[in-house]
């Protein structure tokens, strides 16, 4: 399964939404970071993608809620350093 369909049926499945346009931006590896819900060795596989239809989202079990705000906006949040991480490469890519 190609990278863009893997993406976008992970993205169905937690938020039903229908996406395009998935760029590849970063890996990741987290050892052992506290900032996760168990004590594990993670591989992050970032993507950037968007909204194919109308923004509406639904949430399965593995979400509480979300938000939409502008980069800018998330990263004055209280973010986990590999999601301000992504956010930065994002950000960093787009001013290029």
């Amino acid at each position: 399964m190609s990278p863009m369909n893997s993406v976008s049926r992970e993205i169905k499945e937690e938020t039903d939404l229908e996406i395009c346009d998935v760029e590849f931006v970063l890996v990741q590896d987290c050892i052992h970071s506290k900032e996760f819900y168990r004590d594990a060795h993670f591989i992050l596989l970032n993507y950037t993608c968007r909204c194919a239809g109308g923004p509406r989202v639904t949430l399965n079990e593995e979400a509480r809620e979300f938000r939409w705000v502008k980069p800018k906006e998330a990263l004055a949040m209280p973010l986990n350093q590999p999601t301000r991480r992504l956010l930065l490469a994002v950000a960093q890519k787009s001013a290029a």
